[in-house]
This record gives structure tokens, C-alpha cells and sequence, in this order.
């Protein structure tokens, strides 16, 4: 019957495949207990081989093309690198990016290849065609991480959207809306000086204090109001929804299918993990809402936050302002943004400032000598701002010990772009595979490009025995050659450099001249080169996450 020879050639068949596939998988798939699993047992590892079969061809291809037919063959670059960006995201994880990203480029040269689709520079003249006005290249999706259903300017990747709404916020953080309110930020520098003489001669741990802090400073610019950080025993609960902050956004970007199974797991610290982004902004929300009610749209308050108020108020039809919801966008990003990088700069700052007596001497004698008169410890900010001294001492630990010295990452989204010299292909396609008619991958990931401070601030060409830590190379030039200004990248550069860069100097140099006056500083036992090494993430904490120093009183 022709039933019976359709099912005598499907077991012939069948037979067929089986001793084939025996010697391949000799024990089987014995999924169901049974005498004879032959029908049963030998699907599952045809089914297992083609998938395993379809796998590695795919792997080889897309490794040969990665090799052989990308745009980007040509670029040197560790083996790896070529292959795969699991190298250069493994690197990332365990705090070496821009370690190993800088010796990459001793090694390979200028352009280097970090991933399929990512490549590196060190040149200080791609810095320009990078990161300045007019730059083809916009801002990484990455940045949309630390986006947490806001539209804050920090995270913007459309260039249009960000230019609009930078416009509208970078002068109330211009330099004169700034010494305005420098009364604000000394206060605090003040209160956070009265408990030194209580542990005069200890070893202190100073970065959760520098956190409380810049907290306080950056609540009383920002949100009209301070934390209390430096007031109260127990940290603040933002600086761990700050911690929270970061890892979240690390996660979106390196893995974000591990967010995906945490949101369904229902433990309520998984659930208070994951709100951590959502709560760092709501404190802006929160902030702008109860200054409206206590303070209306027309106060005469000199915070920052009364100046963003101030620009709705005083807005036409032809001079746009922005909306409530923005404002408290923006609030929560800056509130986020001037806390842990100035932390970091602060940190290291201080630690080379206590390793170096001699430098702390020169520092309080330039003091003395310009007769800068201080007002319960703390100076005004413009008998100090232009002191060469202490102004080359805090540009050389910011050019060592930048908040990022990673790559601000960029994506070319243009097929005519490119970066010294070097075409930069706006996205890489896998063409066709050969064997089939149909796409089996669409576009991988635009091609990434960046340019880390770490090259750029350490090139020798710019800045002779550049590992060295040399203040007088900022004094000796006055503020320091053209060819400094123009790599030093700590704010980034043009529309998207840093806009709180001027408070975070003024904050610098506040620590560094209060300090010096009237108290010796150097190291606590606790911390040695191996705790101090950096570990870079998206910001570069030394690696315990601490930095002991002892204030002893100056001699008279």
C-alpha cells in the first residue's frame, strides 16, 4: 500500500540518519524511559546538530567577515578586539579600560581597533572632528543608561534636541550666575571644616565626607535646599541610590537582559534596587514641587534653581524656556552629575596634596604673600582664582586624575565621516550569507569611536615625563601652552563639554586653600598605592573606594 512504502522509506531514511548520528552522539538523547528510542531520541539529535551545525557556521562567518571583508579590517588592534567586543567589555567590567586601552595604543599606534565595530584614538587632533562643535559624530546610545523616563541634557543623543535644551540651561550656570552664588557654596565648605579639630592627628577617611559634601553643595545650588548630609551620622539615602545609579546604567548597557529577569523577581531589595535611577531624579521633581509652593515663580533667593524659574518668568514667544517637567529633569541630572565626579577629582586631589608637603608649603606661602584674607576658614573665591601656584596644582592632579579617563564614546551615523584621516563607516552590514537568499543578520551596532583623557593628558609630546606628577609645568607656562589647553579634555570640549566645570573648580581650589591654611595633611596607614589604584568604570574611584588622611595643626 502506498501508506506502508511511504512509511518503510521514512524508517529506511530514518535508519539511515541514525547511524550516522551514532557516532556523533553514541549514548543518545534518552528523554522518555523506553526500550527502543530510536524514533524518539535521534530527532532530537538531528535537531540538536543542525542548531549546533548552524551555530558555528554563523560564528565562522561572522568572524571571517570581521577579519577579512569589514570596513575596519585594515585597523590594528589586539587579535580579539577583531573578533569580538566581549575583550574590550571584559576589560571594562573589571575596572582596566583605560589602562589597557592605553597600553593597546603604545603597542598598535594612534587608531586602534577595541571591537568589531569600535575603534580608539589618541591623537590630539582628532579631538576636534570628535568632540567639538560641528562633529559628525553624536553621543552613544550608551548614554541613554542613565535615562530614567526623564529628558535631561546630559543624556540627549539627538543633536537638535540637545542643542535647544542646552541653550536654554547653560546660562544659569554661567560663570557670573556662579559667583552669585559662591556664598552658597563656601558655606558649606565651611561647615564640612568644623569637625576637623575633633579628629586632629587621626586617620580619617575622607571620601564619604567629600560625598556628604558635594551632596550639600550641589542640593543648595541646585534644589534651593542642602541635604543635612553633613549634619547627620547616617549617609543619606541618595548617595546609595547614587551607587544604585551607576550599576543600572552599567547593566542597561553591558547586559540589559539581566534587568529584565530582576524586574520579575519579587523580592522587595531587587524591586528597591532597580528604582534607584527612578528616585535619584525624583528628588529634582520633588524639590522643584515644594520650592513652587513655599517660594512662588518670583523669589528673590540666589540659588540656581531661582534662575531657572526666573527664565520662565521672564520668556517671550521668541525666547523659549522650559517647561516645569524639564526643569526637574534637569535638576535631578545636575543633581546626579555634580556629586561622584567632583567626588573623584576631590579624592585624588587630596591625596596628592598629602603626599606632597612641599607643595602644601609653596601653596600656604602664596597665600600669605598675596595677604588672602579668610573668612571662618574659607577664602573669597577671587583673591584665589588666578593664584598660579594653586591653580597649577589642582590643573596637574585633574590632568593625572581625571573624573573619566575612558572614552567619551561617539557613533558615526554618516558614511562621509571620519577622524584623522581614517574613514569611519556609518554602520558595518553583514552582507548575505553566501549559502542563503535570505539575511540571517541585519545592522550590527553603529561603529563607536572615542579619544580617553588618559592618552591625550599623558602624551608625551604635550607633556614631557608625563606619568610624572609636575605642578610646575602649569606655573612655568602660565596656565599652561596652547597645545595643554587643547588636550586637557577632563569637561569634554565644545557643545557637550561640562557645564558645572566651573563650580567644580571653584569647589578645588576652596578644599585645597582651606586645607592649607592652618593644617598640615598627609597619608593615613590605610592607604597605600594598592588601595589608590584606579578602578575605571564610568567614573575612576581608587580602587577601595577610600583615602585615610591625618590633619595635624600648623606650627605657628
Amino acid at each position: 500500500m502506498p501508506q506502508l512504502d511511504i512509511r518503510n522509506h521514512f524508517l529506511e531514511a530514518s535508519n539511515h540518519v541514525c547511524k550516522m548520528t551514532d557516532e556523533l552522539f553514541p549514548d543518545g538523547f534518552q528523554i522518555f524511559p523506553s526500550n527502543d528510542l530510536r524514533l524518539v531520541d535521534r530527532p532530537v539529535a538531528l535537531g540538536t546538530l543542525c542548531f549546533v551545525g548552524l551555530c558555528l557556521l554563523l560564528i565562522t562567518w561572522k568572524t571571517v567577515y570581521n577579519l577579512y571583508i569589514s570596513p575596519l579590517r585594515n585597523i590594528p588592534g589586539p587579535p580579539l578586539a577583531k573578533i569580538t567586543s566581549k575583550w574590550i567589555t571584559f576589560n571594562e567590567l573589571a575596572g582596566n579600560r583605560s589602562l589597557v586601552v592605553a597600553k593597546a595604543h603604545e603597542e598598535y599606534g594612534p587608531v586602534i581597533r577595541l571591537a568589531p565595530n569600535e575603534l580608539s584614538f589618541s591623537d590630539r587632533s582628532c579631538i576636534k572632528e570628535l568632540y567639538m562643535s560641528g562633529s559628525k559624530f553624536p553621543k552613544s546610545r550608551r548614554y541613554v543608561g542613565f535615562a530614567s523616563g526623564t529628558r535631561a541634557s546630559f543624556d540627549m543623543t539627538d543633536k537638535d534636541q540637545h542643542r535647544e535644551r542646552r541653550n536654554l540651561v547653560r546660562h544659569v550656570l554661567a560663570q557670573s550666575n556662579i559667583d552669585e552664588c559662591e556664598q552658597l557654596i563656601a558655606d558649606q565648605v565651611r561647615k564640612s571644616l568644623y569637625w576637623i579639630p575633633r579628629v586632629k592627628g587621626q586617620s580619617v577617611e575622607i571620601m564619604l565626607w567629600l560625598r556628604r559634601l558635594m551632596l550639600d553643595t550641589a542640593g543648595g545650588l541646585f534644589l534651593g535646599r542642602s541635604f543635612g548630609a553633613l549634619e547627620t551620622y547616617e549617609p543619606p539615602k541618595f548617595l546609595g541610590d547614587l551607587d544604585d545609579f551607576f550599576a543600572i546604567a552599567a547593566l542597561r548597557w553591558f547586559a540589559p537582559w539581566i534587568l529584565v529577569i530582576l524586574s520579575i523577581l519579587p523580592f522587595s531589595a531587587v524591586q528597591h534596587f532597580l528604582g534607584a535611577q527612578h528616585r535619584s531624579y525624583e528628588y529634582g521633581r520633588k524639590a522643584f514641587n515644594e520650592y513652587i509652593v513655599q517660594n512662588g515663580r518670583h523669589s528673590g533667593r540666589i540659588d540656581l534653581l531661582t534662575k531657572m524659574v526666573a527664565t520662565q518668568v521672564d520668556s517671550t514667544q521668541e525666547n523659549k524656556s522650559m517647561t516645569d517637567a524639564e526643569i526637574a529633569d534637569e535638576l535631578g541630572s545636575l543633581l546626579v552629575g555634580a556629586t561622584d565626579t567632583t567626588v573623584v577629582v576631590a579624592t585624588w586631589l587630596l591625596w596628592e596634596l598629602a603626599q606632597r608637603p612641599e607643595w602644601q608649603k609653596r601653596i600656604g606661602q602664596e597665600l600669605r604673600e598675596n595677604k588672602v584674607e579668610f573668612i571662618e576658614g574659607v577664602p573669597r573665591y577671587k583673591s584665589i582664582k588666578s593664584l598660579p601656584v594653586l591653580d597649577g596644582f589642582v590643573m596637574e592632579s585633574m590632568r593625572m586624575h581625571p573624573a573619566q579617563s575612558i572614552g567619551l564614546p561617539r557613533v558615526a551615523r554618516t558614511s562621509d565621516a571620519s577622524i584623522g584621516g581614517i574613514k569611519v563607516p556609518a554602520g558595518v552590514r553583514i552582507p548575505e550569507f553566501p549559502i542563503s537568499n535570505k539575511r540571517i543578520a541585519d545592522r550590527v551596532p553603529k561603529t563607536t569611536v572615542s579619544l580617553q583623557s588618559r592618552n591625550v593628558q599623558r602624551d608625551p609630546d604635550t607633556y614631557p615625563l608625563p606619568q610624572e606628577f609636575l605642578p610646575e609645568r602649569w606655573i612655568e607656562t602660565n596656565g599652561g601652552t596652547k597645545e595643554m589647553k587643547d588636550s586637557f579634555i577632563i569637561f569634554s570640549k565644545g557643545s557637550r563639554a561640562c557645564l558645572g566645570q566651573y563650580v567644580a573648580t571653584m569647589e578645588l581650589k576652596f578644599f585645597v586653600a582651606s586645607f592649607v591654611n592652618g593644617w598640615n595633611l598627609r597619608l593615613g596607614k590605610e592607604t597605600t598605592e594598592e588601595t589608590m589604584k584606579q578602578a575605571d568604570y564610568f567614573l575612576g574611584f581608587p580602587k577601595a573606594r577610600e583615602c585615610h588622611v591625618v590633619f595635624e595643626k600648623v606650627e605657628e
